[in-house]
């Protein structure tokens, strides 16, 4: 399980979430700026930290080393997140998920591969990104072609 803090809206019973998920070496500690800084009332926030220990802050996957294992694992504890924030009153169309570097290359991967459509994502300064255009959409329709093609990060 990852360690996270929500921030509460100030407007009373919103579903809207961001969830922020840092860069590597970072932690929660680098977003708690973020919410007085956008001045959304009606916007919650989830600050999530990686799941592994580095130098004092977290990893999402091991770097520069094989990142699979570790793209996958973290991927997998996001999906049981957004699926326990869904049991929790917080609709999917009404998540967005949001990343800086190691946390951009996650938000994009896990966004991309979700089975239900998220609101948006966020996503900045990721140092490398290997994209290939896929022929199928990773849209969670029955048939898998509801949607035009979108990219996604091609693993080892």
């Amino acid at each position: 399980m990852l360690h996270r803090e929500l921030v509460p809206a100030r407007k009373k019973n919103s579903r809207r979430l961001m969830v922020m998920l840092h860069g590597l070496g970072d932690s929660i500690e680098g977003y708690r700026w973020l919410p007085e800084a956008l001045d959304l009332p009606w916007l919650n926030f989830l600050l999530v930290n990686a799941p592994d220990e580095y130098f004092g802050g977290y990893s999402w996957f091991d770097y520069p080393d094989n990142v699979a294992p570790g793209i996958l694992r973290s991927r997998q504890l996001l999906f049981d997140l957004l699926d326990d924030l869904q049991a929790n009153d917080f609709p999917a169309d009404q998540i967005t998920l949001g990343g800086f570097s190691q946390g951009c290359l996650i938000t994009i991967d896990v966004g991309l591969r979700y089975p239900h459509r998220l609101a948006g994502l966020s996503a900045s300064a990721a140092g490398f990104l290997k994209l290939k255009i896929c022929s199928r959409s990773f849209h969670p329709s029955p048939d898998n072609n509801a949607c035009s093609p979108r990219m996604a990060i091609s693993m080892p």
